[in-house]
Order: structure tokens, then sequence, then C-alpha cells
């Protein structure tokens, strides 16, 4: 079991109502944490509109969650 802490920015603090929260996961997966939370607040991206931050660095939806981490998804910002 891993302790990761989730920090909530734009529309998804907007969703879920809080601006970070620390997790206990039994599993090291990004997408899975995502699907999970995405279910829990109706949160309305899907995890391909996201990028992902692990310890304040933008990473792969591939790297896997370790105990301590701090996770961001970041909502794309559309450009004109």
């Amino acid at each position: 079991m891993i302790t990761v802490t989730v920090e909530y920015y734009a529309e998804l603090r907007e969703q879920a109502t809080k601006d970070t929260e620390v997790l206990k996961l039994e599993h090291s997966d990004a997408t899975r944490l995502y699907t999970d939370l995405k279910e829990q607040y109706q949160f309305h991206s899907e995890w391909q509109k996201l990028r992902l931050a692990v310890n304040h660095e933008l990473v792969n939806w591939d790297l896997s969650l370790v105990d301590g981490d701090v996770v961001v998804f970041i909502p794309k910002v559309a450009g004109g």
C-alpha cells in the first residue's frame, strides 16, 4: 500500500470541491487513480485529455506511483 497526495487545480478543484487530499492506494497506477477519482467526483475530463505531473514534473501516464508522491492532473488549456 502506498500513500500519495493529490492536488487539484482548475476545473478539477471545482468538481472535487477541495484543493488537496491524501489517499492510500493498493496499486501504483496513475490512470486507475484518476479513473477512480473521476467516478467519485464526476470529473468531466477523460484521462487522455489531461497531463500528469508527479512531484512537480510532467511525466508519462505509465509511470508507477510510489509512496509519498505528489500527483497533479493538469487539464490541457486551449489556446487561440
